[in-house]
């Protein structure tokens, strides 16, 4: 953008570019069932969450799957949701038997989320 406030709004550390950034919800199913309007690349994970619609579709004891860097759980437990994240590393820089049972559970349905994003970007889908 030539406007350096608007370039400044926009640029993603992450990426090292200018970009926008939009929230994706897929059913178990595979469908996707939500996608908010964009947001500037440096807007943070939870500030998307909070700043979108998303919480006025969700039902009590839903479940939503999300990347590490979504810190989002407190958000969800009061409105009575649950959020599932890979397990962070520990102090003795290994997982339990469980936590890699969980990471292994919570991958595969990854590529899932993964592949709806590929879609949206295929077929340029929009709100």
């Amino acid at each position: 953008p030539d406007s350096l406030v608007l370039n400044s709004q926009m640029y993603s550390n992450y990426k090292s570019r200018c970009t926008v950034k939009s929230l994706i919800g897929i059913t178990p199913h595979g469908t996707v069932s939500f996608v908010s309007l964009l947001f500037t690349g440096n807007a943070s994970d939870c500030a998307m969450v909070r700043n979108s619609c998303l919480f006025s579709f969700r039902e009590t004891s839903d479940s939503l799957m999300a990347d590490k860097g979504f810190l989002i759980a407190r958000d969800l437990q009061s409105i009575g949701c649950t959020l599932n994240i890979p397990h962070f590393m520990n102090q003795t820089g290994q997982f339990t038997p469980d936590q890699i049972k969980d990471n292994r559970m919570i991958a595969s349905v990854q590529i899932h989320m993964e592949r709806a994003i590929h879609r949206i970007k295929t077929f340029a889908l929009s709100p």
